[in-house]
């Protein structure tokens, strides 16, 4: 009877593991979304402002040597900016990456500590 007691407080510490395990699980899974819809956010931003900088053309004009540079600098100022959305896509990538690894990890405990439990629970069913 001691060893069924046993079984059964191993068996519960598994139920609970493998739930905590669930929950960062889930959380992950959250987190992900949110930087998911950063991403998409920042890329139809950078959609706006390329669409932005092909209106920021000299096509078949006539300009000054001043609006010239004022064109200049504003395509530049675009430009810039894409260059750093594109900077905070990559940076938001790696940190899904990163999350995505996290998530396997926890995933593989999951299974392992649901493993553990169904084990338990057939010991428990034998005796």
């Amino acid at each position: 009877m001691h060893s069924l007691t046993r079984i059964k407080v191993l068996q519960r510490r598994c139920t609970v593991f493998h739930s905590q395990c669930e929950s960062i699980l889930l959380r992950y899974q959250d987190e992900d979304r949110g930087l998911q819809a950063e991403e998409e956010a920042i890329l139809e931003q950078i959609a706006g402002l390329k669409l932005l900088l092909d209106t920021l053309r000299a096509e078949n004009r006539q300009l000054s040597r001043e609006e010239i540079y004022t064109l200049l600098r504003k395509q530049s100022i675009v430009r810039r900016q894409i260059k750093d959305l594109e900077l905070q896509i990559i940076q938001i990538q790696e940190k899904r990456s990163e999350l995505e690894k996290k998530r396997e990890e926890f995933q593989k405990k999951s299974k392992y500590w649901l493993r553990k439990e169904g084990n338990y629970q057939r010991w428990i069913i034998r005796q």
